[in-house]
């Protein structure tokens, strides 16, 4: 067991030499891979086309992992921008049915004020624009106390 260990120390101590000695700007994927190739003299092609195979899927995953994290960050935002258009179509809410003196329509109005926008989720109709506000059927007249209940 020892001996195994030994020799395979033995094979890598030239690229431990050179990670630990050389300057960052000297340790790049080619300089590492010849180091490799020199660690184990000479390799079959089908070797050195194994390990730079491995390399490019680690670099892939890399590229992937970053990718994700972009995918997420732009959900976060969505989050946020479909919790402002909640709170924009509230008001637009709050704006068309507020008559003062008009029981109905105060009653509505205080039911929207108390609308909880954490508690929306971001497929409900007031974050994504199934309830047009700017429609003229949003206009309830006063006399319409049926509509507005």
């Amino acid at each position: 067991m020892s001996t195994s260990s030994f020799s395979s120390a033995e094979n890598f101590a030239p690229l431990w030499n050179f990670l630990r000695t050389s300057s960052l700007d000297k340790i790049t994927t080619s300089n590492v891979i010849t180091q490799l190739w020199n660690c184990f003299k000479i390799q079959t092609e089908q070797e050195d086309f194994d390990s730079i195979m491995k390399i490019l899927k680690e670099t892939e995953s890399e590229i992937i992992d970053k990718e994700h994290m972009g995918f997420l960050r732009g959900k976060f935002e969505e989050r946020v921008n479909w919790k402002a258009l909640a709170l924009n179509s509230i008001e637009l809410l709050k704006d068309k049915i507020k008559k003062k003196g008009a029981p109905p329509h105060e009653h509505i109005f205080t039911k929207i004020s108390n609308i909880d926008v954490d508690a929306l989720s971001n497929d409900d109709p007031l974050c994504i624009g199934v309830i047009d506000l700017s429609s003229d059927k949003y206009n309830i007249p006063e006399s319409d106390y049926e509509s507005l209940i």
